[in-house]
């Protein structure tokens, strides 16, 4: 039995799963409006309260879809997920956001859009990381910058009236790392 919480003080109670969907029984109407709420709540620190198991045997399986389905679109509309933490005084404050926005809406042609994580610092959600696009690029961007695709690869130092064999080493290093780890090509 799952009963969940829905605004206006009422219970939801499921009474059927179906081929993947599920029906409440419920004597507030509205349960799919815009307004409405489902509430999972678990008093239990080992177990999920809630849960999504696919078990299709597949390489690659959908398992939740998001969606924000606005009935005019428009460039840079967005959907978000926030994750919620209670401060020192029990107030329920958004610490993390993930948010996905849809930078170029067009049907057809040229869809894009990015993803990003914003933290709270000071009091504040602040851009942390994004993820995006260019063209055919992606793109990523670090503490709020613009993002930009993966630079090309930086030249090994050569030449010069001193020759500094530590300085090398170490400048290749850094080259080296910044490969590794995909900042250039």
């Amino acid at each position: 039995l799952i009963r969940l919480l829905i605004p206006g003080g009422s219970t939801a109670v499921v009474t059927q799963f179906y081929n993947s969907q599920v029906t409440f029984t419920t004597a507030t109407a509205g349960v799919s409006t815009a307004t409405s709420t489902i509430d999972v709540t678990g008093t239990d620190s080992t177990i999920a309260p809630f849960r999504v198991i696919n078990t299709a045997n597949s390489a690659s399986s959908q398992l939740l879809r998001l969606e924000g389905d606005r009935s005019t679109p428009t460039a840079n509309d967005a959907v978000y997920a926030s994750f919620i933490l209670s401060d020192s005084l029990g107030n329920q404050d958004e610490f993390v956001r993930l948010t996905c926005r849809g930078t170029t809406v067009t049907d057809g042609g040229t869809q894009a859009g990015d993803m990003f994580i914003s933290v709270l610092a000071n009091n504040a959600l602040a851009e942390a990381i994004r993820f995006g696009s260019s063209g055919a690029s992606t793109t990523i961007g670090l503490y709020g910058a613009t993002p930009v695709a993966r630079a090309a690869a930086i030249s090994a130092p050569t030449g010069g009236a001193t020759v500094d064999a530590e300085a090398r080493t170490a400048i290749n290093s850094i080259r080296t790392a910044l490969t590794n780890i995909g900042v250039t090509s």
